[in-house]
């Protein structure tokens, strides 16, 4: 299966861990085709973590493919919400995040979890693991834990996902995973008002020391942890640029950029609680404008679609 194809696959498939139900029988139209599913099982952890196992009897591929943050109630917000914020740390052995490790361990426990590659063992040929923002973590470190146990080729397509681990675990990671795997980062190319306004703040705050603007916005959750927290960018990170129908490898330009906007994502869960209540700050502000304009799993799979639909066109 064309690496584009799999991509939009796996984010159509992120967008049914959200519903109570899942038709036993998917079919999915992307570009001239129509790719039949059979959705195998969820797992549900609770606090509205789920994983559905879906399976692809044309390229013979098991999808998993893991929610994101979206609580059903106030208690499900804190309860979540609080776990995020006292193990997003790193691993001491593992070298990933505590948080993201804790629940990927609780899916590999749960019976239901393995029993699709009992069914589908003789035939199997490869996995995809995928998820959207905390589901992208998820996979991530599941990706990790399959290889430990020396499963089948492993793809890895994630959107909107923060660091998961230090350098020697995305070195690691490099290494389990199949070389098509995408971690996709969704960006926005600043306007000239926004740089400007952007340089004011800094100066404002940081005097003439501050960093020069950046070329680009990008998804705010992929910019945290801090990189001084020891973190570490992933591997595969492929830059979405909204309106432009582009994905490109993330390059020197970009981490530079990122590495700018260090300040952005290191707002926290008790931060954003925060909004709520007192008058923001610069940066605070910066992150919610980034948050609400460019982390939406649709907004991934629309730009997404546009970015295939021109390079498959530049091929012909």
């Amino acid at each position: 299966m064309d690496s584009s194809i799999e991509a939009l696959l796996a984010c159509r498939l992120i967008t049914y861990t959200e519903k109570a139900r899942v038709p036993k029988t998917l079919a999915i139209f992307i570009r001239n085709a129509t790719h039949a599913l059979t959705h195998e099982g969820r797992v549900d952890l609770g606090q509205n973590i789920r994983g559905d196992i879906f399976h692809h009897s044309a390229s013979s591929t098991l999808f998993y493919a893991f929610s994101w943050f979206n609580p059903r109630n106030p208690f499900e917000y804190l309860s979540l919400g609080l776990d995020i914020v006292c193990q997003m740390t790193l691993h001491p052995s593992k070298g990933c995040s505590a948080f993201h490790l804790s629940k990927a361990e609780a899916f590999l426990a749960h019976p239901a979890f393995l029993k699709p590659f009992d069914t589908h063992r003789p035939s199997l040929q490869r996995v995809v693991l995928c998820g959207f923002s905390m589901g992208g973590g998820i996979a991530t470190i599941m990706a990790m834990l399959l290889a430990e146990r020396n499963t089948y080729p492993l793809t890895l397509v994630t959107f909107g996902t923060s660091r998961m681990g230090d350098a020697a675990f995305s070195s690691r990671l490099k290494e389990v995973c199949e070389p098509e795997s995408q971690n996709i980062v969704l960006c926005r190319r600043r306007r000239a008002g926004r740089e400007r306004e952007r340089e004011r703040e800094g100066e404002g705050e940081g005097g003439a020391e501050s960093s020069p603007s950046s070329h680009y916005d990008y998804d705010p959750v992929c910019l945290s942890p801090a990189l001084r927290d020891g973190f570490a960018d992933l591997p595969f990170c492929k830059c979405l640029v909204v309106g432009e129908g582009r994905l490109v490898d993330m390059d020197h330009e970009h981490r530079l950029d990122m590495a700018q906007q260090d300040d952005v994502g290191e707002t926290s869960f008790w931060k954003s609680v925060g909004n709520f209540l007192f008058t923001l700050s610069p940066h605070e502000r910066e992150y919610n404008r980034c948050y609400r304009d460019l982390h939406d799993i649709k907004k991934y799979y629309e730009n997404y679609s546009a970015a295939a639909r021109e390079s498959s066109q530049a091929n012909l």
